[in-house]
């Protein structure tokens, strides 16, 4: 059902059919009830630059979660080892 724009009285344009379907589509729920009433495959092979574009941003996010996991230890470490009231700087500067 339409509803009338900001208080006024001008009624949207009827949507297109292109319009209704992107609506019908835009919800996941819908999405799979439309493939499993239409019987649709979803094609789950990527091209072999995507695939290649996903495996090296998943390789960069798993060094930098090494990295970053690594880092924490190595300081909070220090921290312990530290006597009472002494710094001595993680990446070895004169304090």
């Amino acid at each position: 059902m339409f509803q009338t724009e900001c208080g006024n009285d001008v009624m949207p344009a009827r949507p297109t059919a292109a319009t209704a379907f992107q609506r019908l589509i835009s919800s996941e729920d819908n999405r799979q009830l439309l493939r499993n009433r239409l019987g649709l495959e979803v094609d789950e092979k990527l091209p072999a630059s995507l695939a290649a574009l996903l495996q090296e941003l998943e390789r960069r996010e798993q060094v930098e979660a090494d990295w970053s996991a690594t880092t924490l230890a190595a300081r909070a470490s220090m921290a312990f080892d530290e006597p009472e009231g002494t710094f001595s700087d993680p990446y070895g500067h004169a304090a």
